[in-house]
């Protein structure tokens, strides 16, 4: 995480002093990097920017409700864009294809126990618990898929927010990069940690501007919520968007407050208040992971620049799977002077 968040802010470094960046698309180009290295080791290969594009057109058909979809189409109906989705998957399944079947031939080639370590190579040698069968091939495939697709774009869109908001709010910011200049100078591998300041601001980010803004579950049975009588098999829609702004459980809900979630405070947030994540059985596996990475690619980034919204630019929450800036977020990089 913390080589990615550095290998970003080089390549920003080398920029014109002045640049403009459009921060949501390179915020979603540094955690699919993060990604990829944790389950490959040595990355995608290969045009790593052209599989950024395609998992953001992805997301970008697959997030879209048309008016097929409004009417009750049956799903065999063609909708516009599913031709290019079909296209795009055909795309990721090559290129993990490929990875997959070379790691098969060098596992094989290695004893018992050795090989990258890394979330590939745990998937390949895992077994089934009740069958002791290993994961087909297919079945690996689409584990790495939904980590991929899942795992960056929602830590993505969770640092761009983040940036926005620090952006309109100097005081924080200001709070960030003293924070991130005192503990960047000693990055032990207890770093995220000691972000305290930094990952509140992740926290309240998460609180105003969820990646995914609404969860689904199914009834098992029937059930009661309040006075209103569950059927089974209903389908029960919460939208943390709407329970974090909630003004009987939250004070001043809308305003940017990441004190709430400050080590002395966060404690007195009821538990169903806040799940950015979910809750539950089915709460996000990579909720810790996503954290810390969120935290340590804000504090680099803000410890080396200064990142202005261009004027007049228009930022509006966009819902396609997860909630994005719908603009994207074009910014001015102002280098800060070399500590």
């Amino acid at each position: 995480m913390l080589s990615a968040a550095n290998g970003l802010a080089a390549r920003w470094t080398s920029l014109e002093p002045g640049a403009t960046v459009d921060v949501a698309a390179e915020m979603t180009l540094v955690t699919l990097n993060v990604l990829a290295v944790t389950i490959f080791s040595g990355g995608i290969g290969g045009d790593f920017d052209e599989f950024r594009v395609a998992m953001n057109a992805y997301f970008s058909v697959i997030g879209r409700i048309g008016m097929l979809d409004l009417f009750g189409v049956p799903k065999f109906v063609p909708r516009p864009g599913y031709r290019r989705l079909r296209h795009t998957m055909a795309y990721f399944e090559a290129v993990i294809d490929t990875i997959i079947h070379a790691r098969y031939q060098r596992l094989a080639a290695l004893a018992t126990h050795d090989g990258p370590d890394d979330l590939l190579t745990l998937l390949l040698r895992s077994l089934d618990p009740s069958t002791g069968r290993q994961l087909s091939p297919t079945e690996v495939r689409s584990n790495i898929l939904t980590f991929l697709s899942a795992g960056h774009e929602t830590t993505a869109n969770t640092l761009a927010w983040s940036i926005f908001l620090l952006s309109q709010v100097p005081e924080w910011r200001s709070l960030v990069v003293e924070e991130a200049q005192r503990e960047l100078s000693n990055p032990r591998d207890d770093l995220a940690d000691r972000l305290i300041v930094t990952k509140a601001v992740i926290e309240e980010t998460l609180r105003l501007y969820p990646p995914i803004a609404a969860l689904s579950r199914a009834a098992v049975d029937a059930d009661v919520l309040g006075e209103i009588p569950v059927k089974p098999r209903s389908l029960i829609v919460i939208a943390p968007y709407v329970l974090h702004r909630h003004r009987g459980l939250w004070s001043r809900p809308d305003a940017f407050d990441p004190s709430r979630f400050l080590p002395e405070a966060r404690g007195r947030i009821p538990r169903f208040a806040y799940m950015p994540f979910g809750v539950g059985p089915r709460t996000c596996i990579g909720s810790s992971f996503a954290l810390q990475e969120a935290a340590i690619v804000l504090a680099v980034l803000t410890r080396h620049f200064e990142m202005q919204l261009l004027p007049h630019s228009e930022v509006w929450p966009l819902q396609r799977i997860t909630l994005r800036p719908a603009k994207g977020l074009p910014m001015r990089l102002i280098q800060r002077r070399a500590l």
